[in-house]
């Protein structure tokens, strides 16, 4: 897929054209963690986790299934199937990246609804997985894996952090 297939991010993409794959990792990671900080700010005790997560914070499957299995079928079916669709059939259409990645965005958002400000969270969240998708094909680098990775990160933290906040 050329670059004349979809623009999305050239700017930014030209801004981290030198900056190494493991720095792009970290610099989306912190992109979510700020984003997460702000919606949290916003919504408060809102954007608080469903209790099966809370019941569930010590069990070994849980963990693995949140920071392993769950972020890589995400990956799998919101950011690689729908975006990869969406290029595919919509190519000649002007800024089809962002269609893909909004559409990503909102199916992945609507996905979790566990309340209405975690919908928000996670469509956020959506946006910058599938941001990181379409800058990962731009940089001809493993999305798929660009994009599990920082996921699994985003959710490890949160798993962390709930060992001590709730």
């Amino acid at each position: 897929m050329s670059n004349n297939t979809f623009k999305v991010g050239s700017k930014i993409n030209h801004m981290l054209k030198g900056v190494n794959q493991t720095l792009f990792l970290t610099i989306s990671f912190g992109a979510i963690l700020i984003l997460k900080i702000i919606l949290g700010i916003i919504f408060g005790d809102s954007f608080s986790l469903p209790e099966i997560f809370i019941e569930s914070k010590t069990d070994i499957w849980f963990l693995s299934y949140a920071v392993i299995l769950g972020p890589l079928l995400e990956t799998l079916i919101f950011q690689f199937l729908i975006i990869r669709l969406i290029l595919h059939f919509f190519k000649k259409t002007n800024y089809v990246g962002w269609y893909a990645c909004f559409t990503s965005a909102i199916i992945f958002g609507s996905l979790h609804y566990y309340s209405f400000a975690y919908i928000i969270v996670a469509l956020c969240i959506g946006l910058v997985l599938g941001y990181i998708y379409l800058l990962s094909i731009e940089r001809k680098e493993k999305p798929i894996l660009n994009t599990w990775l920082v996921h699994s990160a985003n959710n490890l933290f949160a798993f962390i952090l709930m060992q001590f906040i709730y």
